[in-house]
Parts: C-alpha cells; sequence; structure tokens
C-alpha cells in the first residue's frame, strides 16, 4: 500500500526505520512517482518512471532483471520492462529521449514538457500487465525531477499478508501520526482484487469437495472390506473377539489407508507445485501457443507459491474426517 504524508518529509529515513520495525512490514521505501512518455519513431510509448535505491532492494529485485549486477542506478541511467524493449526494439546502452510534462502548468501544457535523455542500463519483467509501462530511474534523479529537495510524501510498503494491508495501513497510521490517506493495491486494481477472491473462494470449495468426496469413498470401501470379510469377523466373533476390538481393527485400517493416501499425495502435491511453472513454460514452448495471454490475463505465467500451514491443516482435517467416516 502507499501512504501520502500530509507535508513533504525531510526525515523520511527515520520514518522508514520506524516503519520497518513492524514485524508485518517486509520493505518500506520512497514512493516517487512521474507520469512520461518517450517518443520512438513517431510512435508514442507511456510510461511511469519510479524512483528506487536499487542497490539497497537488489535481493528483492533482482529476480526480475535481466542483468543481475550488483549496483545501482546512475542518475542519467534507466531500465525499462522486457515488453517496451522488444515493442520498439531497445537494446540496453542506448539512449532514448522521456518527455515528463509539468503538472502545475496545466495552462500551458506543451511548454511544460521537459526532456531528459536516459542510457536504458538494463531491462526487467515481473510477468505482470501492470507493471509493463513501468521504468526505474534513481531515487535521487526521481527527487530532483519532481522538485522534490531530499524530501518525500508518499511511502510505499510491502507488508507480509496483502489482504491485511489496510489493517496494517492503520496501525502505522496511529504510529506516525501524519498521514492524510492511505492507498492500497485492492483499491488500485480492484478488478485484480476481485478476481484473487473469488479464485481463492473457487478452490476452498472444489478442495472442500474433493475431502467430502475422498470421505465418502473411504466409507464405502470400509463397508465393502466389512462385507467381504463376513465370515472372518464371524470366526474372529466365535473365538472370543468383542465388537470393540473389531471396531478398533477397522479404525486402524481406514487411519493406515488415509496415512499412506495423505503422505503420497502431499509428496505428488509439492512436487507438482514447485514444478507447475516450468512445465507450464515448456508445453507452452512445444506447442507453440500461449495459454496465458498478457493481453487477456494480468499474468503471463501459472504461480505457485508453497503454504505449509495451509498443507498442514489440509492433512489434519482430512485425516480426522477419514477416521469419522470410517
Amino acid at each position: 500500500s502507499s501512504i501520502i504524508l500530509n507535508d513533504p518529509d525531510s526525515t523520511w529515513q527515520d520514518t522508514l526505520k520506524k516503519i520497518e520495525i513492524n514485524p508485518f512490514v517486509i520493505r518500506a521505501e520512497p514512493h516517487i512517482k512521474l507520469d512520461a512518455f518517450m517518443s520512438i519513431n513517431g510512435a508514442l510509448q507511456p510510461l511511469i518512471l519510479k524512483g528506487v535505491n536499487l542497490f539497497e532492494y537488489q535481493n528483492y529485485l533482482s529476480q526480475y532483471l535481466y542483468n543481475k549486477k550488483d549496483r545501482d542506478i546512475e542518475k542519467n541511467e534507466i531500465i525499462i520492462s522486457t515488453k517496451v524493449s522488444e515493442d520498439f526494439d531497445l537494446k540496453i546502452g542506448e539512449a532514448i529521449n522521456i518527455y515528463i510534462p509539468d503538472n502545475n502548468n496545466q495552462q500551458d501544457f506543451l511548454s511544460g514538457i521537459k526532456i531528459k535523455t536516459f542510457i536504458i542500463s538494463n531491462t526487467f519483467d515481473t510477468g505482470t500487465e501492470v507493471d509493463n509501462h513501468l521504468s526505474l530511474i534513481s531515487l535521487s534523479e526521481a527527487m530532483t525531477m519532481n522538485n522534490l529537495d531530499d524530501t518525500i510524501q508518499q511511502i510505499h510498503i510491502q507488508y507480509s499478508d496483502i489482504f491485511k494491508s489496510r489493517y496494517y495501513s492503520s496501525l502505522i497510521t496511529s504510529e506516525i501520526g501524519k498521514i492524510v490517506r492511505i492507498s492500497d493495491w485492492s483499491q488500485k486494481y480492484g478488478g485484480l482484487y476481485h478476481t484473487i477472491k473469488l479464485s481463492s473462494d473457487l478452490v476452498l470449495l472444489i478442495l472442500g469437495s474433493i475431502i467430502i468426496v475422498s470421505a465418502f469413498n473411504l466409507y464405502v470401501s470400509m463397508n465393502m472390506i466389512v462385507k467381504h470379510k463376513s465370515k472372518h469377523i464371524s470366526i474372529l466373533k466365535t473365538l472370543g473377539l468383542n465388537n470393540k476390538l473389531l471396531l478398533i481393527i477397522f479404525i486402524s485400517k481406514g487411519a493406515s489407508i488415509t496415512f499412506i493416501s495423505i503422505i503420497i499425495g502431499t509428496i505428488l502435491g509439492l512436487i507438482l507445485a514447485t514444478s507447475i511453472p516450468l512445465i507450464f513454460n515448456h508445453i507452452e514452448t512445444i506447442l507453440g501457443l500461449s495459454f496465458l495471454s498478457i493481453d487477456i490475463y494480468p499474468l503471463d505465467y501459472l504461480p505457485s507459491k508453497i503454504i505449509y500451514s495451509d498443507i498442514f491443516l489440509i492433512n489434519c482435517l482430512t485425516f480426522f474426517i477419514a477416521i469419522f467416516s470410517t
């Protein structure tokens, strides 16, 4: 989310440290963005320039960069998205002219445009449509272009749980005390937010249905075993085995089947979840198709994240439902 301060903050480094102390905050950084555009061979391309301290956040940003050298962005350098570089056939090391409108000069738009020449130092690809128009410049250059004298008025914060961003931002507001507005990703990308929530609910519904069907199958299987072993059960009862011991035998049988199934299913699921993005990309390459087009979907890859706490909870729930059905 982004928090907007009531006045430009000259002590923003201290403010960032106060925010990053919170255990639910992954990182906090100055939020300086400028609307701009570039002209290549008569074609205009809108851009969003964002000032970043690349050296400080190298571990976070390097996974998306084409050239992963451990260095910061110089004042005359720019990092553009891979899609923009491919669309306009731009190479690393080329110079491009960026046009930045002056938002304070609304009467004469053309005379207020600033022209700045940048050298493309790198490209990045996050696999999302949202970042296709984003370009990165140095933090000091963004401050200069935005007429900020080493002050900031917006702070971007990444939380450990994105679905609690509004709640976490309210906690930070009470700590900082000089925030006038909060803007989080659910407001900026409402359609994407509701799509993710709907997908999460559907996955929960499908998973619950699978568990219920599996428990019913186990119940039917145990009934068939009891009917098939009816003669053996009669012999055991004749020998003096009571109903309690018989119940323990069949419960242990159901528990063993469930436990083995959970172990096998968990291992196969972890292997598939880890390798599904790579498998998906190979299938697209072999077939020459794009199942997730960036023009339709917000992502052009199949994301996968393993949450071990959810796996443990689902396995425990499945085990108890299976024992109960037995």
